[in-house]
């Protein structure tokens, strides 16, 4: 299962959807994706049918303005190459919000994936990219969360700025830590964006996102 949180174009709002072939669906309960997925498997799969069953909206997907899929309520840990460090929850955005931080010069971006936890188990996972300043840090989380059987443990993680293009192998799958709602590895980086520039990343399974450097959450 493909999940996003998409601002409803007819009610303005943020709303789960389910991604399927090309479209969104959108969800038509007033539980957030967060909740879904804190209330299991199984609660998630009945949504799902819910929603491709009796959807609010259907939107294209490329044409949905996808939010942070999950906002957290405490900061998020972000393991990179040269160690650990925590975001901030008001600098967490999604892929249309542009980059969660000040950027006045060059950013560093670091890519790789997010996973979410609820009630001690796994519950999904996502794309993420952790930006870094002089002065602030913060993380994109992709638009598509992939829960239950269709969570990927092979495939890569793939990050392209202009021509040049980088890869690395997704990390495993975790353990359940008590109290920890996400935590973010960062894999593909760190490379230097300027300001004006694409930064793509893409994931198989797990979707992909594009953001131009310059852009203020």
């Amino acid at each position: 299962m493909r999940w996003v949180t998409y601002l409803s174009p007819s009610g303005g709002g943020r709303r789960p959807g389910v991604v399927d072939d090309g479209d969104v669906f959108g969800y038509p309960g007033g539980e957030s994706l967060a909740e879904l997925l804190g209330a299991g498997d199984g609660a998630v799969t009945r949504a799902r049918d819910r929603a491709l069953g009796e959807p609010v909206e259907i939107i294209v997907e490329l044409e949905a303005r996808l939010c942070a899929p999950l906002r957290p309520e405490r900061a998020v840990t972000v393991v990179t190459p040269n160690g650990s460090l925590s975001v901030d929850p008001a600098n967490v955005g999604g892929p249309d919000d542009g980059v969660p931080v000040p950027v006045s010069s060059a950013v560093v971006a670091t890519a790789g994936v997010v996973d979410f936890f609820a009630d001690g188990r796994h519950a999904g996972r996502s794309l993420a990219c952790l930006w870094t300043t002089a002065d602030a840090t913060g993380l994109t989380i992709g638009g598509v969360v992939t829960t239950g059987p269709d969570i990927p443990t092979v495939g890569e993680v793939t990050v392209e700025v202009e021509t040049q293009e980088a890869s690395a192998a997704l990390p495993p799958v975790p353990e359940a830590v008590d109290g920890v709602a996400a935590v973010a590895r960062m894999v593909v980086g760190p490379r230097s964006v300027e300001l004006g520039e694409e930064l793509f990343v893409g994931g198989e399974d797990l979707g992909a996102f594009e953001i131009r450097v310059g852009a203020l959450a």
